[in-house]
């Protein structure tokens, strides 16, 4: 057997069923590699003149990638915000999906940016379910950082506006 990479062939010399021994084994290795469709939204929460929060969807970028192959994605809503989305799919063995994020935004105006990291998410549910990731404030307050990471209640006006990412396995193709 010689096998040549430059044109993905393999050279097989033996009996009949030896052939058939080892173009079973092929058929069985060559598998097309899973394809992952991933979908986020970012929704800016201001408050309103009554200090309720109101949300208004700002960017839904769509990532198509492979399973296991970090893709990136840039969005730009006009003159006003850029947003930096990345992800890495994983397909686990029971169906699920794990994914690892990242998240960078930047408003133009004041020039001020927002990160956020998050590692990993495992197990997101079905195929099409919408998963809350991470909520995001511009503010350089370190306490404000914190509230927003910590603490289940609202956040304070001087957080606002803030910033909630939500991502949905929108689709996996093998």
């Amino acid at each position: 057997m010689a096998a040549k990479d430059s044109d993905n062939t393999l050279t097989i010399r033996g009996t009949p069923d030896d052939v058939e021994l080892l173009l079973e084994l092929v058929r069985y290795l060559d598998v097309k590699p899973r394809v992952v469709q991933v979908s986020a939204r970012l929704i800016e929460i201001r408050l309103s003149e009554k200090g309720v929060p109101k949300e208004s969807i700002l960017q839904t970028p769509t990532i198509i990638t492979r399973n296991d192959t970090p893709a990136t994605c840039v969005t730009n809503f006009f003159d006003k915000s850029e947003t930096k989305l990345g992800v890495t799919p994983h397909l686990n063995v029971d169906g699920s999906v794990s994914l690892t994020l990242s998240l960078s935004l930047r408003l133009f105006s004041g020039g001020a940016i927002a990160t956020g990291e998050v590692k990993k998410i495992t197990g997101l549910g079905k195929q099409g379910e919408w998963n809350p990731i991470q909520t995001i404030s511009l503010s350089v307050d370190k306490e404000i950082q914190k509230t927003l990471r910590t603490s289940i209640d609202p956040p304070p006006a001087a957080a606002y506006p803030l910033y909630r990412l939500e991502v949905a396995v929108t689709e996996v193709s093998y």
